[in-house]
C-alpha cells in the first residue's frame, strides 16, 4: 500500500512503477479520501505551488493512493493566510472515468 500519493501519465497501463514521482509534501491534514455508499469516492490534497512534482500534476493525470487510482480533475492555486502560494488537487476515483465507456 502507497502511504504517499503516486502521479502517473494519463496514458500509463503499467502502475507497479512509482511513474513520475511520489508527492511527499503534502500540507497537513495530508491526502483525504471521500467515499460515501454508491456516490461520490474522491481524493484530495494540499501541496506547496513550488513543489517540483506540480509539473506533473495535470488535469487527467493519475494518481495512485492506497492501491487505488484517481483522476486529477482539478488543480487550482491559491494564497494562504499567510501569503504562501499552494496548490488545491482534486481527483475522483478511475472508476467514475470507466462508468462513461460504452463497449458493444
Amino acid at each position: 500500500m502507497t502511504l504517499h500519493p503516486i502521479v502517473y501519465d494519463k496514458f500509463e497501463t503499467n502502475f507497479t512503477s512509482y511513474g513520475y514521482g511520489v508527492i511527499k509534501n503534502t500540507i497537513f491534514p495530508g491526502p483525504r479520501v471521500f467515499e460515501k455508499l454508491n456516490g461520490e469516492y474522491s481524493l484530495s490534497f494540499y501541496l506547496p505551488a513550488n513543489d517540483e512534482m506540480m509539473q506533473y500534476l495535470q488535469e487527467e493525470n493519475i494518481i495512485k493512493y492506497r492501491d487505488q487510482l484517481f483522476i486529477i480533475r482539478n488543480v487550482e492555486e491559491e494564497r494562504t493566510e499567510a501569503n504562501e502560494l499552494i496548490a488545491y488537487v482534486g481527483c475522483e476515483h478511475i472508476f467514475f472515468e470507466l462508468l462513461s465507456e460504452y463497449i458493444e
